[in-house]
């Protein structure tokens, strides 16, 4: 089986593990989610392989919150 080097696997768009593979699966579901959710759905349907039935309300309270919170962290020089 060819597995591609980390550049190659870059230039194609492709995602480069080294480690426990379950737990970068995870992060990639993780990923997924919060782009559905700060990305206008136009965007992340194109961003995600498959885009989560997210109801309006809840996209835009989670996306204000998310974006609240990096403000917050941005201000604060990364304090909590």
């Amino acid at each position: 089986m060819f597995v591609p080097g980390e550049y190659d696997a870059v230039a194609n768009d492709r995602l480069y593990v080294d480690g426990d593979i379950s737990q970068s699966v995870r992060l990639v579901r993780v990923l997924n989610r919060m782009e559905a959710l700060i990305l206008p759905r136009a965007i992340a349907a194109q961003a995600v392989k498959r885009y989560p039935e997210i109801p309006t309300p809840a996209k835009v309270r989670a996306g204000a919150l998310i974006y609240a919170r990096l403000a917050r962290n941005l201000f604060n020089g990364g304090r909590s």
